[in-house]
């Protein structure tokens, strides 16, 4: 059975015309310390617990259809399983269960989309959670975590291949948890963290190749844990953390992989994140709440409702914020939507089940970058009925791709143009495109500028 997301036409009219708009839906109950991964227009929230027990379910939001399915069941109840999407599976590896049997699990369940069926329960070689897990090609990794109840922290990294349904193991430089970690091309990056849950911090990133399956390592430029980590195009934000002397940073460490060089800025306030509160929509890095972790007991303390956003279009920041403030929250991003699921309000530690949505409108209007100066793209006619023309200036002559994207973000047109130095002229027919929003966007060296269009019938 599913439930169906209504929007009134206002609502609808009011997202058109904005840069986006928030509403409130629910999980099925109150949940907070959930796991969250992203496969196709699908977000899965798992496990977690309520105001008393752990949880098993896994509840998912179709941003297509918006609407939750019905939700399935992980095969033990725990908090903070770290999930991924590989393929057509998503896997819900490790967590965490606190009470008088307090107990770390190494089981890894996988869930077949395509089937709509669990496969055989897998295990990771150590019981552990706050695992960085990331995936890539036919590989699965699952790095580092730790173990509270005999206070430790990992170096191993286990791998799993989809393909020969093998696992491998390999180990990070220094052994830790709560660490930032994100892919960008055929890189897996792992970064600071927290070792053998003490007050002590690492610089370290470690770097993992999936094309020549070496290791190398790279230093942040200020050690940390509970750091957040996203990739928006060719650059990897490895956002706040918390230093060594308890105090939460708001350095923002940045590497671009098409250069191989890094670069830092700062957020609009320090603070410390989970795994599960940051996520890309439209190009866009989203850095979602945070609080300040206590590291001598592991509290989360002094919660925000500020969003960072950083747009990787525009290579410009902004703030928005978050409709109430909660701790332990899930985000998840696909298409132009964005979740935030569950949590607890602060400081009455009550679990919530609301499923706070924003959709992001995702076109970047306006005067943009490209190479290193600024030119407008100029789209004439707009609205466009059958077909339009697309101005643009370059620099120096270099071939440009024109991408026509839905408003949902999906490529619906894609071709390359020779550009020439001075003013470009372009012809795009729309063909039997339906009316609506759309994007056209313009690269070249991996720069990018967009405007808006809208197709009427």
């Amino acid at each position: 059975m599913k439930t169906k997301v209504l929007l009134t036409v206002i609502l609808l009219f009011i997202v058109i015309l904005t840069n986006g708009q928030w509403y409130t839906d629910n999980l099925s109950g109150p949940r907070c310390q959930m796991g969250s991964a992203v496969l196709g227009s699908k977000i899965y929230f798992a496990g977690g617990a309520d105001q008393y027990f752990y949880q098993s379910k896994v509840e998912i939001y179709d941003v297509v259809e918006e609407e939750w399915d019905e939700g399935v069941d992980l095969s033990i109840a725990r908090s903070f399983p770290a999930c991924v999407a590989n393929g057509a599976k998503v896997f819900f590896a490790g967590g965490y269960v606190q009470s008088t049997t307090s107990q770390c699990y190494s089981e890894v369940d996988v869930w077949n989309s395509e089937t709509e069926q669990w496969e055989a329960v897998e295990h990771l070689s150590v019981p552990r959670y706050n695992i960085s897990v990331l995936s890539y090609g036919n590989k699965v990794l699952f790095a580092g975590g730790a173990d509270p109840i005999h206070n430790l922290a990992y170096d191993v990294v286990d791998i799993y291949d989809t393909e020969t349904e093998q696992w491998s193991v390999e180990s990070l430089s220094v052994e830790r948890g709560s660490m930032g970690a994100a892919v960008v091309g055929d890189e897996a990056l792992f970064a600071g963290g927290l070792i053998n849950l003490s007050p002590e911090v690492t610089d370290v990133v470690d770097i993992y190749n999936f094309s020549t399956n070496t290791w190398s390592t790279h230093t942040l430029s200020e050690a940390r844990a509970f750091l957040a980590a996203v990739t928006v195009g060719s650059k990897v934000l490895f956002a706040g953390g918390m230093r060594s002397d308890n105090t939460p940073s708001d350095r923002v460490d940045i590497y671009d992989a098409s250069t191989g060089s890094w670069d830092t800025c700062s957020l609009s306030q320090p603070r410390s994140f989970s795994q599960t509160f940051a996520t890309s929509v439209c190009n866009k890095a989203y850095f979602v709440g945070g609080a300040i972790c206590n590291l001598s007991n592991m509290q989360w303390e002094d919660p925000t409702d500020v969003i960072d956003i950083y747009d990787g279009i525009l290579d410009e920041w902004s703030v928005d914020y978050m409709p109430q403030t909660v701790i332990n929250y899930a985000v998840g991003g696909a298409g132009n939507y964005l979740l935030i699921a569950g949590g607890l309000i602060f400081p009455s530690l009550t679990v919530i089940s609301n499923a706070e949505i924003f959709i992001d409108n995702c076109p970047n209007v306006g005067v943009e970058k490209i190479g290193n100066s600024k030119f407008e793209i100029k789209i004439n006619p707009n609205p466009v009925y059958s077909s339009t023309t697309i101005q643009f200036s370059l620099q120096q002559p270099e071939t440009v791709e024109l991408t026509i994207l839905s408003q949902m973000g999906r490529v619906v047109d894609q071709f390359v143009h020779q550009g020439q130095k001075g003013v470009n002229k372009v012809t795009w027919d729309a063909g039997l495109l339906p009316a609506g929003i759309y994007v056209c966007r313009i690269s070249a060296n991996c720069n990018y500028g967009a405007k808006k269009m809208v197709i009427i019938r």
